[in-house]
């Protein structure tokens, strides 16, 4: 089996409208265009992508998504066989930061009557814009056209819907419950990382507890120093390669 793989990562824009408490309006578009990634099939433990060497790097979550979207059924993919395994989360270089004044759960309803909560979005330490976020807690990221359903530059979900729905291969969680301020920066940041979501079956009034549907879960609801420490789970990465094109914005 080949231990490397490479896909081309499709253009994405992206347009953020957003009125703060003073009701002053920032709207701002971004865009990226499309570039060649090569990527390790299988993860490799945290410890080994913080300074891998050889031009290699710790993938984002926009990747991710370019690889998973690439997969016609990604739950049997090869590329996601490592992540879906019990007691393990995928870690990625992608950071929601709260705005200021939007920390601790705070969302607004937009025009599509869904409730969403302004983050900036961090790659590799870089600012490379702002998106909506939409409501996690197990909820299932619909199909449908994907530019509608994703956010290509952020790696997740544009729109989720309540509940989790077995037809569906992704769920989205969104921790703000777990969201605190960093003792050194101050800043309140969530990290994207993906794993494995299970749900027992309800059979009548028996349930069997046995995982019988499985989902790639998207989550948002570690700090990164609970990522480093990974007290819980077992962290992972993948290993890519690409020079990312510049984010512009207009």
């Amino acid at each position: 089996m080949r231990r490397t793989d490479k896909i081309t990562v499709p253009a994405a824009q992206y347009e953020f409208a957003f009125v703060d408490r003073d009701g002053r309006t920032y709207e701002r578009t971004y865009h990226r265009d499309a570039y060649r990634l090569q990527y390790r099939i299988g993860l490799v433990p945290y410890s080994d992508v913080i300074m891998p060497g050889g031009g290699w790097r710790l993938s984002t979550a926009a990747e991710e998504l370019a690889i998973q979207l690439y997969q016609r059924k990604p739950l049997n993919a090869k590329e996601f066989q490592d992540v879906l395994k019990p007691n393990r989360l995928q870690v990625t270089d992608t950071v929601l930061r709260a705005i200021p004044g939007w920390e601790g759960g705070k969302k607004q309803i937009l025009p599509d009557s869904r409730k969403y909560s302004p983050r900036q979005v961090l790659e590799r330490g870089r600012d490379i814009g702002y998106c909506w976020v939409p409501e996690g807690g197990s909820r299932s990221v619909p199909r449908g056209p994907r530019d509608e359903i994703w956010n290509r530059l952020a790696g997740i979900p544009r729109i989720t819907n309540e509940g989790l729905v077995q037809s569906h291969d992704t769920c989205f969680d969104f921790g703000l419950r777990f969201e605190e301020s960093d003792h050194f920066t101050g800043e309140f940041d969530l990290v994207v990382e993906r794993g494995l979501h299970t749900q027992p079956l309800a059979k009548g009034r028996k349930v069997d507890f046995r995982p019988t549907k499985r989902w790639i879960g998207i989550y948002a609801d570690s700090t990164p120093l609970d990522a480093a420490e990974a007290k819980i789970f077992a962290r992972f990465g993948r290993l890519v390669k690409g020079r990312t094109p510049e984010i512009r914005k207009f």
